[in-house]
């Protein structure tokens, strides 16, 4: 019998209101730099492939967008649930967390810095109730939003029902760490 490939489901509580918001962001982030994000093989060929023939730069953030709408789906969950940027591409689905967390995952492993973003509507003002993220232009020296989730978007799209918004640090890990990984990808080949 062969194991899976998998990795398992893990549970935690998380507070209720801002704070756990902040705590998912944070969970994502380390979704983000963990094995099955930006050092994993699967995400590095998958943004290669994403980008495969464009520019550096905006060109591929645009790139990454593009293959995220094209090939996620985007589906609900019974209860919040955080998959991993490698069970997103295999799953071909997930919600705005997990698509955000791919498409951070993705970009990021090109070299391009990310943020997460969570924001309230109108219908809801007081729950930050979708996150999505935003890229780092170098040239303009300003983030530039990614939220494939919604049909009408376009890099640099932003929801106008917005009452309140959270933009968090940089999702970025020293470049030694990143760096390491890097070379560990590489020898594991």
């Amino acid at each position: 019998m062969q194991a899976s490939r998998e990795t398992p489901m893990q549970s935690a509580i998380i507070p209720n209101g801002d704070a756990g918001v902040s705590a998912t962001i944070a969970l994502m982030k380390g979704l983000v730099f963990g094995r099955n994000g930006v050092r994993s093989p699967l995400v590095r060929r998958t943004a290669l492939e994403a980008v495969r023939g464009t520019e550096r730069g905006l060109a591929e953030v645009d790139a990454v967008f593009d293959w995220v709408r094209r090939h996620v789906e985007f589906r609900g969950e019974y209860g919040e649930t955080l998959q991993s940027p490698e069970a997103t591409i295999r799953f071909a689905a997930g919600d705005c967390d997990d698509q955000s967390t791919l498409a951070a995952a993705l970009l990021e492993s090109l070299g391009i810095s990310t943020r997460f973003v969570t924001v309230a509507l109108r219908s809801s003002p007081d729950e930050l109730s979708h996150v999505y993220v935003e890229a780092f232009d170098p040239r303009t020296q300003q983030w530039l939003s990614i939220d494939p989730t919604v049909e009408a978007s376009y890099p640099g799209w932003e929801p106008d029902n917005v009452v309140r918004a959270e933009s968090y640090s940089p999702n970025r890990e020293s470049g030694l760490l990143v760096g390491l990984g890097l070379l560990a990808l590489g020898l594991a080949l």
